[in-house]
C-alpha cells in the first residue's frame, strides 16, 4: 500500500471521527486517538512513519498557524513572564520530568538511563493549551494571561524541539552526553540561527507581499514561507521549528496589517487553520496506530512514573517561576498560577517528536507509550 493511498485513508477516518465527534459533543482529539488505537490494535492498517519526513511536514503548519495568529503588540507588552515560562520554564520542566522519571524507575528496577530519561523529559515539555485558551475566550478571561499562556506555549515548543534535538544526539546509538555548558551553547547557538533566519526571510516576504493583490498567490507564498523557512535553517543546521514561529510572527502581524486586503486576510486564516486541523488529525490517529497493545501493558508502571512527574514539573515551574515575574516588577496575580498550571496541557507536538523517533531506537517502545500516556492523560 502507498504512502498516498494510506494518508487518503487516515484523512476519510479523521473525518469520520470528525463528525461522530461533532454529534455526540465528544472531544475531537480523544476521538481521534481511540480511533488510530482500535485501528493500530486491529493491525488493519500497518503504517512505518521516517522521522525526518514526519517533522517535516507537520511540524511547520503548526507551529506556523500558532504563530500567524498572535498579537506581537500583546505578546511586546507581557515579554518577560513569556520569555520566563518559555525560556527557564521548558529548560526546568525539562530537568524535573527527567529526575522525577528516573529516580523512581530506579527504585522500581525499570531499565531507563539518565539521558533517556531526561530526553523524555524534553518531549514532554512542549505544551498545547488550545482547549483552556478556548475556554478563556469563551468565559471572558483578561487577555493578559491568555496571552502569556499561548505566548509561551507557541516560542517553548520551539525550545523544547531544540532541547529535542541536542539530547537526541546524546541517546542514539552511539551518541555522547554533551556538557551542562556544552549543550546550553549548542542550543543558544540553533535557537538564536533559526529565530534570525525566520524574522529575516518573514521581513522579505512581507516587503514583497506589499507589492501583490491576489489572495491566491498570496496564499501560496505563505506556504512556501513556512516550509522555506524550516528547511533553509535546518539545512545550516539552526532550528527550523524557531525560524516557522518567527516567519509566522512576521507575516501574521506585519502582513496581515501593512500588505494584505481583507479577502486575503480571511482567505490565510481560513487556509492555515484546515492546514493545522488536517496535521493535528494525522498526528493523534498516528500515535494510536503506532502504539502495541502488549507494549503499553508491559510499560503500564513507567507511564503512570511519567504522568506523575509531568503534572509535578509543571507544577513546579508555575510555582517557582511566577515569584521571579513579580520580584522583576511584573504584575502576575496568584489566582493566575493556578490558571497557567491547568494550561500546561500536552498535545500534537509532543506527538510529533515521539513518533519521529526512529524505528532502531532501543527505547523508542518505552519512550513512544510514556509520551502517548501523558499526553492522552493530558486530554481526558
Amino acid at each position: 500500500m502507498s504512502t498516498a493511498t494510506t494518508a487518503i485513508e487516515l484523512l476519510l477516518l479523521a473525518i469520520v471521527v470528525a463528525l461522530i465527534t461533532k454529534r455526540f459533543r465528544l472531544p475531537y482529539t480523544i476521538g481521534l486517538v481511540a480511533c488510530g488505537l482500535v485501528v493500530g490494535f486491529a493491525k488493519v492498517l500497518p503504517l512505518e512513519v521516517e522521522r525526518d519526513l514526519l517533522l517535516l511536514v507537520l511540524l511547520p503548519p503548526l507551529l506556523f498557524e500558532g504563530a500567524l495568529n498572535m498579537d506581537l503588540e500583546l505578546l511586546r507588552e507581557q515579554w518577560f513572564p513569556v520569555a520566563l515560562y518559555a525560556l527557564a520554564g521548558t529548560v526546568v520542566g525539562t530537568l524535573v520530568i527527567g529526575l522525577l522519571v528516573w529516580w523512581p524507575a530506579q527504585v522500581l528496577g525499570i531499565p531507563i538511563s539518565l539521558p533517556v530519561s531526561i530526553f523524555l523529559g524534553t518531549i514532554l515539555s512542549a505544551t498545547d493549551p488550545v482547549s483552556v485558551l478556548a475556554m478563556f475566550k469563551e468565559l471572558g478571561v483578561e487577555k493578559r494571561l491568555a496571552v502569556i499562556l499561548e505566548g509561551e506555549s507557541v516560542f517553548n515548543d520551539g525550545i523544547a524541539v531544540v532541547l529535542y534535538l541536542v539530547m537526541y544526539g546524546a541517546v542514539k546509538p552511539g551518541g555522547q552526553m554533551p556538557g551542562l555548558a556544552e549543550g546550553l551553547a549548542q542550543a543558544v547557538a540553533v535557537a538564536g540561527g533559526g529565530a534570525a533566519i525566520g524574522v529575516a526571510v518573514g521581513w522579505v516576504v512581507f516587503r514583497i507581499l506589499k507589492h501583490i493583490d491576489d489572495h491566491l498567490l498570496e496564499v501560496m507564498i505563505s506556504v512556501v514561507l513556512a516550509w522555506g523557512a524550516y528547511l533553509l535553517a535546518e539545512r545550516v543546521h539552526a532550528s527550523g521549528v524557531l525560524a516557522a514561529v518567527c516567519a509566522g510572527l512576521i507575516i501574521g502581524n506585519y502582513g496581515r496589517l501593512f500588505s494584505m486586503s481583507p479577502t486575503t486576510r480571511v482567505t490565510l486564516g481560513a487556509f492555515w487553520e484546515v492546514a493545522a486541523f488536517i496535521a493535528n488529525s494525522f498526528l493523534f490517529i498516528l500515535v494510536g496506530l503506532q502504539m502495541d497493545r502488549a507494549a503499553f501493558a508491559r510499560h503500564l508502571p513507567i507511564i503512570g512514573v511519567t504522568i506523575v512527574a509531568m503534572l509535578a514539573s509543571r507544577a513546579a515551574v508555575v510555582h517557582a517561576l511566577a515569584p521571579i515575574a513579580r520580584l522583576a516588577g511584573w504584575s502576575l496575580p496568584r489566582s493566575w498560577e493556578h490558571a497557567l498550571n491547568v494550561g500546561g496541557l500536552r498535545g500534537s507536538i509532543p506527538v510529533a517528536l515521539a513518533l519521529g523517533l526512529p524505528a532502531a531506537m532501543p527505547e523508542r517502545e518505552m519512550l513512544l507509550a510514556c509520551v502517548f500516556g501523558g499526553v492522552f492523560f493530558s486530554l481526558l
